[in-house]
């Protein structure tokens, strides 16, 4: 799709819907979504399903205004998983950005992936057995 059509799109968008429009019928449609602002350079907040939103500035994920703070490997665990969020990212890819100067363990990422997933307002991380994880 040329630079040219699809902003023609963005136009007709902004033109003939509003804002909430837009995200109620994405909400609808969609479980799970991220945007991002393409004319944001570097993204930091992601909007996710139900309301909620990570701030990769703060480290934590809100529900309106209330803050779910994690810990430096859950952020960095989820930054990745949202920075890629359109294929499975390794448990090398992992062990390589979270535990740099430590050894990964199976125990490790599971109890980290378990600890996340409480704190998270849906099951979005989904497990590829022997092969890492992807948000769904």
């Amino acid at each position: 799709m040329s630079k040219n059509k699809l902003n023609n799109i963005i136009l007709n968008i902004k033109e003939n819907f509003n804002e909430t429009e837009v995200l109620q019928v994405i909400q609808k449609n969609f479980t799970n979504f991220v945007f991002f602002d393409i004319n944001n350079k570097e993204q930091h907040i992601y909007e996710l399903a139900e309301g909620y939103s990570y701030d990769s500035y703060k480290k934590s994920i809100f529900k309106g205004k209330k803050q779910i703070k994690f810990t430096k490997k859950e952020s960095l665990f989820l930054e990745l998983l949202l920075k890629n969020s359109s294929r499975v990212v390794t448990y090398a890819e992992f062990s390589n950005h979270i535990w740099i100067d430590n050894f990964m363990t199976d125990c490790s990422i599971r109890s980290l992936v378990k600890n996340l997933r409480k704190k998270l307002p849906f099951t979005c991380i989904e497990n590829y057995s022997g092969i890492g994880y992807k948000l769904f």
